[in-house]
């Protein structure tokens, strides 16, 4: 399957699961939003809903903006205020981040009620020919990890795909206890 069809299959996914909860869908962030595959099914599902496209590479903003609202950004450092984005879209991108834990981290306060991770398993030898991929992992516990700090968000999901070779994690945000009895 081509990167944009399985990257538009795990939105349309993501966003039953999401229309399932009990919580805000005004807003939509695609971090690595690539040519904007996934833009417009975010956009069809939650039309009244702000829907945001971020990518580092400007010819690829210049693409996603056809299809939808997108700005070239950083994910070490995006140019969004704490929980601003109900929910955020993040699927082959921390592989291309210098410092993943730093991303990781952006993602964790700029989300509000979750967030969906998809990261290739990959050795070194797919690393090694891939010059855009800082990083990489064949262990899915280590792509964890990166989350492991949060007390706002848990792990709600995770699902392999590409036979086992591409995961993908669905974070929710922790719920607060309610005083009442």
């Amino acid at each position: 399957m081509l990167y944009f069809e399985e990257s538009k299959a795990l939105a349309a996914y993501f966003l039953k699961l999401v229309g399932s909860l009990d919580s805000p869908k005004d807003s939509f962030l695609d971090l690595g939003c690539r040519m904007g595959y996934c833009l417009p099914i975010f956009g069809d599902a939650y039309p009244n809903s702000r829907v945001l496209g971020i990518d580092i590479v400007p010819e690829f903003v210049e693409a996603a903006s056809t299809v939808g609202d997108a700005e070239v950004g950083n994910a070490h450092n995006l140019p969004f205020a704490d929980d601003e984005f109900d929910y955020i879209f993040c699927a082959q991108m921390l592989e291309h981040c210098y410092d993943p834990q730093k991303a990781a981290d952006e993602i964790m306060r700029v989300a509000k009620c979750g967030f969906l991770i998809g990261i290739p398993l990959e050795g070194p030898e797919s690393f090694e020919i891939n010059p855009s991929h800082y990083t990489y992992s064949d262990n899915a516990i280590s792509w964890l990890r990166l989350f492991e700090k949060s007390e706002k968000f848990r792990l709600f999901h995770a699902i392999a795909s590409n036979e086992n070779t591409y995961m993908n994690f669905i974070f929710l945000r922790v719920m607060e206890p309610t005083n009442e009895s």
